[in-house]
């Protein structure tokens, strides 16, 4: 179950990107930077970095299952 929280931050990141007129996405990891995630696209399916309130987006895979696919992990 999403917390209420979260749950927030989804609505909030939803409404931002219909204000800038762009594709939904989800976000599902935060980068260092606490202005960059890594998000899903609802429309294509694509994995993405977007910056968040911009419109600056960077395709990093095409799927999600190829995304995950790719992750190498650190031992």
């Amino acid at each position: 179950m999403i917390s209420s929280g979260c749950r927030r931050n989804l609505i909030g990141h939803l409404l931002v990107q219909k204000r800038l007129k762009l594709s939904p996405t989800l976000f599902i990891a935060t980068l260092d930077s606490e202005l960059e995630v890594i998000s899903v696209c609802n429309m294509s399916g694509e994995v993405i970095k977007e910056t968040l309130g911009t419109r600056k987006r960077t395709t990093l895979s095409p799927s999600l299952a190829s995304f995950l696919n790719s992750l190498k992990p650190v031992l």
